[in-house]
């Protein structure tokens, strides 16, 4: 039996409330999709972003050395030693190093209290400790003498290298300490002080130290600065920073040829350079 014209006309209908609801879902599905796509793009942006900076480090930033993230060791189990660190044990020191010595054994057996035997095994062992620091200290007693005839009063003087305090392998260990490891007046001075009881040094001799050494250098300096003016070699120049005591402290290298120096400066920038 073939449909009637009212079925045909309603099954249309239906159709047509299908297509028209099928065709607002997909605007809906493109909608979203679009808005999908917008949000992705902002993610990886941001994601670039951020990989761009976990990949700063000092050499192409001016994020100080401290900061640079170290490479990842490989996890690998643990056998013996590990294999990037080698093992090695303390060699003991030549006997022209020892200063004591001592030669123990066992007499009687802790088993049954027999007479022990010594054999040609022998385990050495060896401690190391510091010596008790006294002060080398040279008296120059200058005697002033009189002449008879004239009654002229005089007495010897002392040489160059004698007018000063301190020695000079004191003096280069106090200038040690300032340069090489950056320890202030007062550090210098609690240092000295503690290594020699009865020494006791003042602010002002510290600095005449430090004087001093810089009157030597003054001839390196100003090799240093001829050449670096007149070189037609590459100049290298390196730096780093770190904060400390709540202020920036900046160590500057300079090497031109075979002639290095560095300086410590409170800022880094054109005029410091």
């Amino acid at each position: 039996m073939q449909p009637s014209y009212e079925q045909l006309f309603k099954e249309n209908a239906e159709l047509r409330a299908e297509i028209i609801q099928l065709r607002a879902e997909n605007a809906q599905l493109k909608a979203l999709v679009n808005r999908l796509e917008k949000i992705i793009t902002k993610l990886e942006a941001r994601i670039a972003q951020l990989e761009a900076q976990l990949n700063q480090n000092s050499k192409n930033s001016s994020k100080p050395p401290s900061t640079d993230q170290k490479a990842n060791r490989s996890i690998t189990p643990k056998a013996g030693n590990r294999p990037y660190h080698p093992g090695a044990s303390r060699q003991l020191l030549p006997a022209s190093a020892v200063t004591s010595h001592e030669v123990r054994s066992i007499k009687v057996c802790p088993h049954c209290r027999s007479a022990m035997q010594a054999t040609d095994k022998v385990f050495s062992w060896q401690q190391i400790e510091l010596p008790e620091i006294k002060p080398l200290v040279h008296q120059i007693d200058l005697v002033t003498s009189r002449c008879p005839c004239c009654h002229l009063e005089t007495r010897p003087g002392l040489e160059e290298n004698e007018q000063f305090l301190l020695g000079p392998r004191l003096e280069g260990f106090i200038n040690l300490l300032m340069g090489q490891y950056r320890q202030g007046h007062r550090a210098v001075r609690t240092m000295i002080s503690a290594l020699l009881p009865n020494v006791a040094l003042s602010q002002g001799l510290i600095s005449k130290v430090k004087a001093r050494t810089a009157a030597l250098l003054v001839s390196s300096y100003e090799t240093l600065v001829k050449a670096a003016i007149t070189t037609q070699q590459p100049l290298h120049l390196d730096a780093t920073s770190w904060r400390h005591a709540a202020t920036n402290e900046h160590l500057l290298v300079l090497r031109v040829g075979n002639v290095i120096a560095y300086a410590l400066r409170p800022y880094q920038n054109g005029a410091t350079l």
